[in-house]
Protein backbone atom coordinates (compact mmCIF):
# COMPACT_ATOMS: atom_id res chain seq x y z
CA UNK A 1 0.00 0.00 0.00
CA UNK A 2 1.14 3.64 -0.36
CA UNK A 3 2.50 5.62 2.23
CA UNK A 4 1.06 8.83 1.70
CA UNK A 5 2.65 10.52 4.75
CA UNK A 6 5.24 8.98 7.80
CA UNK A 7 7.42 10.77 10.19
CA UNK A 8 10.37 9.36 12.12
CA UNK A 9 12.16 10.82 14.98
CA UNK A 10 15.61 9.53 15.35
CA UNK A 11 17.60 10.13 18.43
CA UNK A 12 20.88 8.78 17.08
CA UNK A 13 22.90 5.68 18.61
CA UNK A 14 21.14 3.02 16.18
CA UNK A 15 22.22 -0.41 17.33
CA UNK A 16 21.56 -3.05 15.46
CA UNK A 17 23.27 -5.78 17.86
CA UNK A 18 19.31 -5.91 20.18
CA UNK A 19 17.51 -6.68 16.38
CA UNK A 20 20.18 -9.55 15.66
CA UNK A 21 19.68 -11.09 19.12
CA UNK A 22 15.84 -10.65 19.27
CA UNK A 23 15.75 -12.54 15.64
CA UNK A 24 17.60 -15.30 16.90
CA UNK A 25 15.73 -15.45 20.12
CA UNK A 26 12.21 -15.33 19.00
CA UNK A 27 12.41 -17.36 15.30
CA UNK A 28 10.17 -14.73 13.47
CA UNK A 29 9.64 -15.75 9.66
CA UNK A 30 10.49 -12.63 8.17
CA UNK A 31 11.61 -9.00 9.51
CA UNK A 32 11.28 -5.84 8.19
CA UNK A 33 13.13 -3.23 9.71
CA UNK A 34 13.36 0.83 9.69
CA UNK A 35 16.55 2.54 9.88
CA UNK A 36 18.51 5.00 8.72
CA UNK A 37 21.50 2.67 9.01
CA UNK A 38 23.88 5.26 9.67
CA UNK A 39 25.14 2.39 11.92
CA UNK A 40 27.68 -0.41 11.85
CA UNK A 41 26.16 -3.39 9.66
CA UNK A 42 24.42 -5.74 11.32
CA UNK A 43 26.34 -9.55 11.73
CA UNK A 44 25.54 -11.76 9.30
CA UNK A 45 22.48 -14.60 11.13
CA UNK A 46 23.81 -17.69 11.63
CA UNK A 47 22.31 -20.05 8.82
CA UNK A 48 19.69 -21.72 11.02
CA UNK A 49 18.22 -18.06 11.54
CA UNK A 50 18.15 -16.52 8.08
CA UNK A 51 14.75 -15.66 7.13
CA UNK A 52 13.94 -12.87 4.32
CA UNK A 53 14.27 -9.34 5.35
CA UNK A 54 13.30 -6.26 4.54
CA UNK A 55 15.32 -2.98 5.16
CA UNK A 56 14.16 0.17 4.66
CA UNK A 57 16.38 2.74 5.06
CA UNK A 58 15.64 6.45 5.43
CA UNK A 59 17.36 9.39 4.01
CA UNK A 60 20.67 7.35 3.01
CA UNK A 61 20.81 6.13 -0.30
CA UNK A 62 23.79 4.57 0.33
CA UNK A 63 23.19 2.53 2.85
CA UNK A 64 23.97 -1.21 2.50
CA UNK A 65 22.73 -4.38 4.66
CA UNK A 66 24.38 -7.84 4.92
CA UNK A 67 21.55 -9.59 3.31
CA UNK A 68 17.93 -9.76 2.19
CA UNK A 69 16.46 -6.52 0.04
CA UNK A 70 16.49 -2.53 0.94
CA UNK A 71 13.93 -0.12 -0.40
CA UNK A 72 15.33 3.44 0.16
CA UNK A 73 12.59 6.35 0.99
CA UNK A 74 14.25 9.88 1.17
CA UNK A 75 13.67 11.56 4.52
Amino acid sequence: ERFDEFNIVGRGGTDLRPVRQWIIDNKPTAAVIFSDLICYPMEALPAENMIPMLWVAVGNKSATIPHGEMVYIKG
